[in-house]
């Protein structure tokens, strides 16, 4: 049975997990070894999660021998304020990091008289199944930074390179917007000749300027799926260098307008 989800997994991220118990059955004076197991749906623990997002674990007992297993598992976060999960197993990320979790079998009376019955004298032993998880932020600050030489105007979400440009002499012009990790790519090309960026979401466009000979530097920041708040682009027909720009701000877009620019329209979405 699969769990509902309230988001959609991407393909291959799925973690599939099992948890064992061995048990040891004494047969005609030898130790036969025998398996309690437990399988989680393979879409309710992916390795790698984002911030906000929940589910409830599905899982099923394998039989011993003849024997049906029935029981529950009790889930365990290593770290509840990253991740966190509830008695009957639903679960929520809230915080981004690396964790992990341990899942400890509870069986249920009739297996456990079932499995007495047959094998008398043995005792089951409790192993916990260690799971790790990767939470993922929700979003991303983007950083604006100026080149007063150039008039270019440079967006990043690396906190690295913004303090690299910095510390060259950029200005930094405090967050434009937020980067989603679950968002529509924005790629960024770059100019050798000119030392001028482009930012685009739309890859014919990567294409058509690598062709021309700029560098395909890939994805700089993701835009937001929903249409939240439009991010202008503009250009500068006189300028060499940093000739578009990128702005939320519906104030500076008609003040570079007024000035010479060219309103290109919305470039993506976001916050």
């Amino acid at each position: 049975m699969k769990s509902k989800q309230n988001y959609q997994f991407v393909s291959g991220l799925f973690l599939i997990l099992m948890g064992i118990i061995f048990i040891g059955f004494p047969v005609k004076g030898q130790a036969e070894r025998a398996i309690i197991k437990w399988n989680y749906d393979e879409q309710t623990i992916p390795e790698t999660v984002v911030v906000g997002d929940t589910g409830k674990v599905e899982y099923k007992f394998s039989p011993v021998v003849d024997i049906p297993i029935t029981g529950e598992l009790k889930f365990t976060s290593n770290e509840p304020a990253l991740l966190n999960f509830s008695a009957d197993g639903r679960w929520q990320a809230l915080k981004p990091g690396k964790t992990s979790f341990y899942s400890e079998a509870n069986l249920s009376d009739d297996s456990m008289k079932a499995i007495l019955e047959k094998y008398s004298g043995i005792a089951i032993p409790e192993t916990p199944t260690v799971n790790f998880v990767t939470i993922l932020p929700y979003s991303e600050a983007v950083y604006r930074l100026y080149n007063p030489n150039s008039g270019e105007h440079f967006f990043t979400k690396s906190t690295t390179e913004k303090d690299q440009l910095t510390q060259a002499g950029w200005q930094y012009e405090e967050i434009s917007w937020q980067s989603y990790t679950r968002g529509v790519p924005v790629y960024r090309v770059y100019n050798p000749n000119a030392g001028d960026h482009h930012y685009t979401t739309n890859l014919a466009e990567v294409k058509m300027l690598v062709a021309a000979g700029w560098h395909d530097e890939g994805i700089s920041f993701n835009a937001a799926n929903d249409k939240k708040q439009a991010t202008y682009r503009l250009y500068n027909p006189n300028a060499k260098s940093g000739a578009h720009h990128y702005t939320m701000s519906i104030g500076e877009r008609d003040a570079l307008v007024n000035d010479g620019w060219q309103a290109e329209g919305i470039a993506w979405y976001g916050e």
